[in-house]
């Protein structure tokens, strides 16, 4: 037979305290290393994007220059958290070693999609690039328990698709305000009310 176990108000209370406590310093590693990502692809978007409106060809070779610099800020800031933020285990080690390898597998994949594709179609190519970064935002939202990975891809998502469909002419510019906008934004908001 069990033995009934009496908690006293003040034993709940400190026990929901500890747990306030721990989803604080989960907030807060989570702003800490999720939110300067948000920030830079955002910037990145919001120039490419708009440099592709306005400069055609050449904004294409522009935003190329700025994935550049995107994927060398998000190495440089994944060291230095790798070093200095609240990634410290062995397995959060290796999980942050996973992560990397999705990304890769995830443009690897949009790489092949892109070249299975035949015909370069700008429009339905960048819509295509759009849609499946913000699917692995998603999975990424779901399968780390950050919701705001996967409201971000949603929202994004279906933001790509009206302007694909809507807007076809100023998709680029569409994109730059509500693509590296929403990336740019969520990762201010995170920055900022997270901490």
């Amino acid at each position: 037979m069990e033995e009934a176990t009496n908690v006293s108000n003040e034993e709940a209370k400190e026990s929901l305290d500890v747990i306030e406590d721990a989803m604080a310093r989960c907030r807060k590693g989570i702003a800490a290393t999720g939110a300067p990502y948000l920030i830079i692809w955002g910037a990145v978007w919001i120039a490419g994007f708009a440099s592709v409106h306005f400069l055609g060809v050449l904004g294409g070779w522009v935003f190329t220059g700025l994935d550049f610099v995107g994927i060398v800020l998000s190495v440089v800031v994944g060291a230095y958290y790798r070093r200095n933020g609240p990634v410290r285990s062995a397995a959060d080690r290796k999980m942050l070693w996973r992560i990397m390898w999705f990304w890769i597998a995830v443009f690897g994949y949009i790489g092949l999609w892109l070249a299975m594709m035949g015909s370069y179609n700008p429009l339905k190519c960048t819509a295509l690039v759009c849609t499946a970064v913000m699917f692995a935002y998603v999975v990424m939202g779901l399968w780390l328990a950050v919701p705001y990975l996967a409201y971000t891809g949603v929202g994004v998502t279906g933001m790509t698709a009206v302007g694909f469909y809507l807007l076809p002419g100023y998709f680029m510019l569409w994109m730059a305000v509500f693509g590296g906008g929403a990336l740019f934004g969520t990762g201010i908001y995170i920055r900022r009310h997270w901490r």
